[in-house]
């Protein structure tokens, strides 16, 4: 695939939309014929990377996905008053556990470790609200409604925790299992973006996160995210697609294998309708088209169907433009000068 008038066009247009959007950066990574051909700026997408941790225990017999997740939470047990039923480990991986929609537990200073910090929300029976408000912890039935859930992915990233069998926190888990099998060199998942967890040279090149107001942009402080297996991983487009590109070719890239074929396939496959238009739907984690991000970043995902790719295997899907924010930010690092793109390619879904 030549990606030269692509690439031309995109850095005619980036400059454009930069402006428009009074954004202060946006990254950009490009995969075809067997690598990543174009990689610029820096970038972010982090619950896949949750969702496929959860997968491999999954294939290794240690939790079913409908499970009960009490069966496996040790002294945490959570209940959904609305009730129906016993939440389950696709139900959170779907958004459909009735959990309300949270802003994932953002403070100033680095979270309580994941088990505390679960235990106390729980205990407390409400969550954080994009906006700054408070709501109740629990929205919907089980299983009835889709609604986006920091806190439900938390929860599966605090089961990996529990059940792996290295017996290592999460963090370290994907650090072995996926990072380093991908070789994605600059990406960690730690548990607060804090010297503490990070590689200096990582924490050194991540990127400032900006908010906009009245057409200004303002620096903002350091945030963490208490719900951090649903976001604060530090990557680079470049890397990111590397993953991409192993879910699209079955969960391999090269000689690396994250997932076997049947997992990866599933884990896009409709499994639950995520809103009222009928082509839209949530697979495990995945959609076709997602906006997401933590404070201060904004970050999109999108499969592309033809050009040389290969499409979904839920489909093509009629995809939307993202709505004008900032991006940029905590959740992000800068690529390195110079940096290599390499690696297989493929069509890759939204997250």
């Amino acid at each position: 695939m030549d990606v030269s008038r692509l690439t031309e066009a995109l850095d005619a247009l980036v400059p454009e939309i930069l402006e428009l959007c009074k954004a202060p950066g946006m990254s950009i990574a490009l995969g075809a014929d067997d690598r990543v051909v174009w990689a610029n700026g820096y970038g972010y997408d982090a619950k896949p990377y949750t969702a496929v941790a959860a997968m491999q225990l999954v294939e290794r017999g240690l939790i079913d996905l409908d499970d009960p997740v009490n069966k496996h939470l040790g002294d945490l047990h959570i209940t959904n008053p609305h009730g129906r039923r016993e939440i389950t480990q696709r139900d959170l991986l779907t958004h459909r556990s009735g959990l309300g929609t949270d802003l994932g537990f953002c403070d100033r200073v680095p979270p309580a470790p994941l088990g505390d910090l679960l235990r106390q929300v729980f205990a407390a029976g409400r969550t954080d609200a994009y906006g700054g408000g408070v709501l109740p912890l629990w929205a919907t039935p089980v299983g009835t409604h889709y609604q986006y859930s920091n806190l439900g992915i938390a929860l599966v990233g605090y089961l990996v925790e529990r059940l792996n069998p290295d017996r290592v926190p999460f963090c370290d888990w994907v650090r072995r299992h996926l990072f380093a099998p991908l070789r994605m060199t600059s990406t960690c998942f730690p548990p607060a973006q804090h010297p503490d967890h990070v590689p200096a040279d990582l924490l050194a090149r991540r990127s400032t996160g900006y908010a906009t107001l009245g057409g200004y942009q303002f620096r903002l402080p350091q945030i963490y995210a208490g719900a951090y297996p649903a976001g604060t991983a530090l990557t680079t487009p470049s890397d990111h697609a590397r993953f991409l590109l192993a879910m699209a070719g079955g969960g391999r890239l090269g000689d690396a294998s994250i997932l076997e074929p049947d997992t990866a396939t599933l884990m896009v496959r409709p499994q639950a309708p995520n809103g009222p238009d009928p082509s839209s739907a949530t697979g495990l984690v995945w959609n076709v088209f997602h906006h997401g991000a933590p404070p201060a970043t904004s970050a999109t995902v999108a499969s592309t169907c033809g050009a040389g790719t290969r499409s979904p295997a839920s489909g093509p899907r009629r995809a939307s433009p993202s709505p004008p924010r900032s991006t940029s930010g905590t959740s992000a690092i800068r690529a390195p000068p110079n940096a290599p793109a390499t690696s297989p390619a493929g069509s890759c879904w939204a997250s």
